[in-house]
C-alpha cells in the first residue's frame, strides 16, 4: 500500500488487487497489408490442397489393407 498514489490510499484495498491483475497493457495494432494477407491465405490453401492430394492414396492403402488384414484375423467374442 505504501507504494500506492496518495489518491489511491482510501479505495479499497481489493478493487486495487483486481484492477492489478486484470488490467493487461495492450499494445495498439498492427497495420497489416491487404496484399500480405491474401498472400498467405492462398499459400495456405495450396498447401492444404498439396498434401490432400499426397496423402489421400496413401491413406487409401493404408485403409484398404487393414480391412484386408480384419478379414484374414479370425475374432473371437469372449463372454464374462
Amino acid at each position: 500500500m505504501l507504494s500506492l498514489p496518495t489518491d489511491r490510499l482510501q479505495d479499497d484495498c481489493r478493487s486495487i488487487w483486481f484492477e492489478a491483475a486484470t488490467v493487461v497493457a495492450v499494445p495498439p495494432p498492427v497495420e497489416i497489408p491487404a496484399g500480405s494477407v491474401l498472400r498467405s491465405a492462398l499459400a495456405g490453401g495450396l498447401s492444404c490442397a498439396l498434401f490432400c492430394a499426397l496423402m489421400h492414396p496413401v491413406d487409401t492403402i493404408k485403409e484398404c489393407s487393414k480391412e484386408n488384414e480384419e478379414r484374414k484375423t479370425p475374432h473371437m467374442v469372449l463372454f464374462a
